[in-house]
């Protein structure tokens, strides 16, 4: 039995007129047919040879921009003569300059491909890192911050558009889940890390040990970051033998199938990477007020997660643990996390669904703090003598844990529901600087003055996932809620009306009558 997968019969004629002129590009075959296992086979080609190879360069993003968290734990704030307060505008000046520079670096990504640009920004931010291992007061630190903002704007966007080259919509939920799960393993494998350098390299070779720490970590990723230059396929049509490809990943056959597959799923993937980011890209993203919501849900919930994930080794060691130990501490709380979040994304794509899935994550933590048996509340407002360090350290858990999942939920939402390829590149960049740009109030909240509990900064915590939990739930409600409107106005024409409308309609991606959002 031949098989044919996502596309609904009424749109046939649609999808072949809207890439017939794509054939001759791209080595599109309308008529072509597969079997489930072709296309399973297919899948796992990019899940093992694609997938994780991305997967490490974004392991080694996180764990060079992590690294401060790390380095407060040894000398680093004495020895730059800096304290919490200017880390938070270290932090500030990280984000702005990653805002700034997000679009500007996804039109480069446009013109040159995602397979050329992000391995050249991750050799850019290892040299930033590598830098960082000698600067020497409050200045150089700012400068550092402010450059290591520029290079890794953009990669995060671009790789998510590169993967969409590869897989279809409903695949990238579990796909980012698992992407994004890689922040919190790189977190946990940092820990381990700083535990060894922190440790055990202080005064070696006349360096201090947090140098050593930003010396190692910028020298791996310049060196994955040089390998991904000649590993990397520019998208499936060309997963052919290459220097680091030691053979062809995929025979004709199946170079067909992975280019028709996507395209059938989404149209308007094959206008091509190296298309320019247009004005008119720009500005259909910005007068969609469904993006808009995504950008102010990101923009809130995930503030909590810069103050916590900063300072959660100092967090730890004010429940009385050493302040080495405390980094190797972070490690089982940030693979709980990981765990949870890959569970929670595959669970989002098995159902189909990222509203109610991206609010459970939150959810975990909010309703412990109901409970007051969460890891807020037994931090910030019992007394360390009242509970043993241990049970207070476990009651973290479920606090690291819970705001987190949703991050690559929300991702993999707005690049399904917003279209064509022009408007989701724009979209994605505006929902990661609307994340970044979270951070910047949400370096403030724990403050020098409030710390070492910052009972203060949890409460504004709380609220904030409480109002997290409420646009989750009410995007649930609104998509749906659309859908509904666009399904019964489209069941109620003849269908010769249906056919008028998709031959004569100037209505272009989700803006689509026939266009079904992701709820």
């Amino acid at each position: 039995m031949s098989h044919n997968p996502l596309i609904d019969e009424k749109k046939d004629n649609q999808v072949e007129s809207e890439i017939d002129e794509l054939a001759l590009f791209r080595n599109y075959d309308p008529e072509l047919t597969w079997t489930k296992e072709e296309e399973t086979a297919v899948v796992r080609k990019w899940d093992f040879l694609v997938f994780p190879w991305v997967c490490v360069m974004f392991f080694f993003l996180q764990l060079d921009r992590g690294s401060i968290s790390n380095a407060l734990t040894s000398t680093f704030l004495k020895d730059l003569g800096i304290n919490i307060d200017d880390n938070n505008i270290g932090t500030i000046i990280f984000i702005s300059a990653f805002v700034f520079f997000e679009v500007p670096s996804n039109a480069i990504i446009r013109r040159v491909g995602p397979s050329v640009w992000i391995p050249f920004l991750m050799i850019a931010w290892g040299t930033v890192s590598i830098g960082t291992a000698f600067i020497s007061d409050k200045t150089t630190y700012y400068v550092a911050r402010f450059f290591l903002g520029v290079t890794e704007a953009g990669w995060i966007p671009g790789t998510l558009v590169y993967l969409g080259d590869f897989y279809t919509r409903a695949e990238l939920g579990t796909r980012l889940g698992v992407f994004w799960g890689t922040i919190t393993f790189a977190t946990a494998f940092s820990g381990l890390i700083s535990y060894g350098i922190l440790g055990n390299l202080q005064g070696y070779g006349g360096l201090r040990a947090w140098q050593w720490l930003f010396l190692i970590e910028g020298l791996g990723t310049i060196i994955w970051g040089i390998l991904s230059f000649f590993y990397l396929p520019k998208n499936p049509r060309f997963a052919k033998k290459k220097l680091l490809r030691f053979r062809d990943w995929v025979d004709e056959r199946q170079e067909r199938i992975a280019v028709a597959r996507v395209f059938r799923d989404d149209p308007s993937k094959g206008t091509g990477q190296e298309e320019h980011v247009t004005w008119n890209d720009i500005w259909l993203a910005l007068k969609d007020y469904k993006l808009w919501l995504h950008l102010i849900t990101g923009f809130i919930g995930l503030m909590p997660n810069g103050p916590l994930s900063g300072y959660l080794p100092l967090i730890i060691n004010s429940l009385g643990f050493d302040l080495i130990f405390s980094n190797l501490l972070t490690t089982p709380l940030y693979l709980f996390s990981m765990v949870f979040m890959i569970v929670v994304s595959w669970s989002s794509s098995r159902y189909g669904e990222r509203a109610l899935h991206s609010a459970l994550g939150v959810l975990v933590s909010f309703l412990n703090v109901l409970l007051k048996k969460t890891g807020i509340l037994l931090t910030a407002f019992v007394p360390a003598t009242a509970v043993s360090k241990w049970v207070r350290y476990v009651f973290l858990f479920p606090l690291v844990a819970g705001f987190l999942p949703w991050h690559g939920i929300q991702a993999a939402w707005i690049s399904g529901n917003m279209s064509p390829s022009g408007k989701r590149t724009v979209a994605l960049a505006f929902y990661i600087m609307s994340v970044n740009l979270g951070s910047l109030p949400g370096s403030q909240i724990f403050r020098a003055a409030d710390s070492p509990l910052f009972k203060e900064g949890f409460k504004v915590i709380i609220a904030l996932t409480a109002v997290g939990l409420t646009l989750f739930i009410f995007q649930f409600f609104h998509y749906r809620f659309v859908n509904k409107r666009r399904a019964a106005i489209w069941n109620a024409k003849t269908e010769e009306e249906k056919e008028h409308y998709l031959s004569t309609t100037t209505d272009i991606g989700n803006a689509r009558l026939d266009f079904k959002f992701l709820q």
